[in-house]
């Protein structure tokens, strides 16, 4: 695994090893075999599409070594691959986030998860993401403006599920201001909507040329 070589390696790759070792260890081949840095990328790629129900074989070309033998293999690595990433995020979730900010740094990662979500409404990718910072925020300023899905924007609410709990970065919590901000946008486009419709609609004049009264 390296832990003998000089300086160490760094604290957030070493406690995923330590955790892959001790309770996964028939994960460990792919860790020497594809390196730990695109070991830690299918470690969370893996969890990440199980949540959208993407086909594990949509990052099959993303990990050569997953590609390996027959495709049933690569579907079983995939699944054990988000068990583990599942017993992190609850075990050790700061851990766990610091993995997903380093993920995301890589250049061409948010490109490559975007991609895979092709074909499904942004609306929906916004009220189900929960992992990935990148993927929240390009639905949600793609949700800005869309006159389309402004009455479904009044009726969003916080996801269930995981709560990280108080020191990390509090994803949860931003999609809940994101939310509350979709919220207020829909309810001043309707009421500008309205006041559009109120002036393209002026009250009618009765015989006299004072205001109708009627329907009032």
């Amino acid at each position: 695994m390296g832990k003998g070589e000089a300086g160490g390696k760094p604290p957030r790759q070493e406690g995923l090893l330590n955790f892959i070792e001790t309770n996964f260890p028939h994960l460990l081949p792919l860790v020497q075999e594809g390196g730990p840095k695109l070991f830690k990328k299918a470690f969370l790629l893996s969890f990440w599409v199980e949540g959208y129900d993407i086909p594990p074989r949509k990052i099959f070309p993303f990990f050569p070594f997953l590609e390996k033998g027959k495709e049933e293999r690569g579907d079983l690595v995939v699944e054990q691959l988000s068990k583990a990433a599942g017993a992190l995020r609850q075990k050790d979730p700061k851990l766990f986030e610091t993995i997903v900010e380093e993920i995301e740094r890589e250049e061409g990662t948010f490109p490559e998860v975007w991609k895979l979500l092709e074909g499904k409404p942004v609306i929906d990718i916004f009220r189900q993401e929960s992992l990935l910072p990148s993927v929240l925020k390009e639905a949600f300023e793609r949700l800005l403006g869309d006159r389309e899905v402004e009455k479904e924007m009044a009726s969003l609410s916080p996801p269930g599920g995981f709560q990280p709990p108080p020191g990390t970065s509090g994803l949860a919590a931003r999609h809940r201001e994101m939310i509350e901000t979709l919220r207020d946008y829909a309810a001043l486009q309707k009421n500008i909507h309205s006041l559009k419709r109120r002036d393209a609609s002026p009250p009618k004049t009765s015989r006299n040329g004072n205001p109708s009264m009627s329907g009032t």
